[in-house]
């Protein structure tokens, strides 16, 4: 590829742990190294979290999509590395990952004390990254360096997610031209999300880089169908407790602003909403409070009936009542975090449901541990066995994921001059799926990007995959 105008697409993990490098090769000879998200692994991947197959040194800027921990959490290790660019992300997401990487430092000191490992980063890292981003406003042409340009289009992922249209230029050459979805939808009940404008859709697209979480998933599947407040009024009718695992960002307060409608119309019985978790009160309190770009007010999100759980007294004095009540707690598989206390606690018992929201559950977590049990049967859970006694139910109805179908009508379709498409962030059969999809409906090539190989690009799209090996 020597003296050819390329860019070659790294993809440094599979699911969680998310990273892209690019590297331009400009016909002059002359190279330029960038990256997209900054994620951290999961806990069965997280050997490889202290590692990056590059010198930090090297890449001239970050663009980060949006502020969930595997996009954004290793970013204080990569400016400790040596990473001494500038970290591009809307204000919102600033805003979002100065709590997250503060949080993150403040768990690994913990486990530093408990388990005598060595933090990721600490606090001065955290300080020093945070100098280096810089707040973007949508549908703003940024330019980091002469030659790449990008523009940040609005996302209904999580409020402060973006999709990234990026173009690279050359005198004398055609644009490569690159649009990156992160993760992906195109609606949200907090905010309004505007469409791609003709600017992306009618230009051509070299590569299109999209998550697969749902690509093989429609959303008029009978398994997709909207049933949280439907069954939640079941089971509170019959005087059921409802533990809800949420995401601390955006799932939570999401759940809060969905059930407070249904309530105020009548919908759902009023019974109490308990929040818990740490991360999920300072999360709603933003949503509330802070300017992030909600469309609803305050008082959609702070109903009279609820109440926060402050302190372990008030947590096992809600454990022991039994009168109907919401509890919404984090994390969202259920696996850590405060809502493991109330798991462990509803789990044998008959007046509860535990009633996920994600759609999504990992493997060999709490919640396929609960999806696949039957009552009487007895699971394991945090080295403790406990019997089955309670109701379990799941929805995909608050992914903040776009299905298949949606995906299509709303990126694929209308982007149709793309010339290329790679499928990321998804199990490697349900990216291969859409990836047959997306090549049989457009006759374009497709393929799922994988780490151990890099992808060169040119205005055309693909033109070459070599076989490498990071790890």
């Amino acid at each position: 590829m020597h003296n050819r105008f390329c860019v070659k697409v790294q993809c440094l993990h599979q699911m969680t742990g998310s990273f892209f490098l690019f590297t331009v090769c400009f016909p002059n000879g002359k190279m330029e190294k960038f990256a997209f998200e900054c994620g951290r692994f999961d806990e069965t991947q997280k050997e490889k979290n202290e590692f990056f197959p590059l010198n930090p040194e090297e890449c001239k800027f970050l663009v980060i999509t949006h502020a969930h921990d595997d996009h954004l959490s290793r970013v204080p290790l990569f400016v400790k590395h040596g990473f001494n660019g500038k970290i591009y992300a809307t204000a919102t997401t600033c805003k979002f990952a100065n709590f997250v990487l503060y949080n993150n430092s403040h768990l690994y000191a913990r486990e530093q004390e408990d388990y005598y490992v060595e933090p990721l980063y600490n606090d001065l890292d955290v300080e020093k990254s945070m100098k280096h981003f810089i707040a973007c406003p949508y549908r703003r042409v940024i330019k980091p360096t002469k030659n790449i340009s990008f523009i940040l289009y609005e996302n209904g992922h999580i409020p402060g997610a973006c999709l990234v249209y990026l173009v690279v230029s050359y005198p004398g050459e055609k644009d490569i031209v690159i649009l990156f979805t992160g993760d992906y939808h195109y609606k949200n009940p907090l905010f309004a999300v505007p469409p791609l404008p003709e600017v992306v859709t009618k230009n051509d697209i070299s590569l299109l880089i999209t998550e697969a979480t749902y690509g093989n998933t429609n959303s008029y599947d009978i398994s997709q169908r909207a049933k949280l407040i439907q069954e939640l009024s079941l089971y509170l009718l019959e005087g059921k407790t409802v533990i809800i695992p949420a995401f601390a960002l955006a799932r939570s307060s999401t759940c809060i602003y969905l059930i407070s409608k249904a309530q105020k119309a009548g919908i759902l019985p009023f019974v109490p909403i308990w929040l818990d978790s740490y991360s999920a009160k300072a999360f709603h309190k933003m949503f509330a409070y802070d300017n992030i770009g909600l469309s609803i007010s305050s008082r959609d999100l702070l109903p009279s009936n609820l109440k926060t759980i402050s302190s372990p007294s008030i947590r096992n004095k809600i454990l022991q009542d039994r009168n109907a009540k919401i509890i919404i707690s984090s994390a969202g598989f259920g696996d850590k975090g405060s809502v493991t206390q109330h798991i462990k606690n509803g789990i044998t018992r008959d007046d509860v449901v535990i009633f996920y929201c994600s759609g999504y559950l990992a493997p060999n977590s709490i919640g396929i541990k609960l999806q696949n049990a039957k009552k009487g049967e007895k699971i394991v859970f945090q080295g403790k066995e406990f019997e089955v006694k309670c109701d379990f139910a799941i929805t995909s109805e608050l992914s903040a994921h776009a299905k298949k179908d949606e995906v299509f009508d709303h990126i694929y379709s209308p982007c149709s001059y793309t010339h290329s498409f790679l499928t990321t962030h998804g199990e490697y059969e349900v990216c291969e799926s859409l990836a047959s999809s997306i090549s049989n409906a457009f006759s374009k090539p497709a393929s799922v990007i994988h780490p151990n190989v890099c992808y060169t690009i040119d205005s055309s799209g693909i033109i070459q995959s070599d076989n490498i090996s990071i790890y």
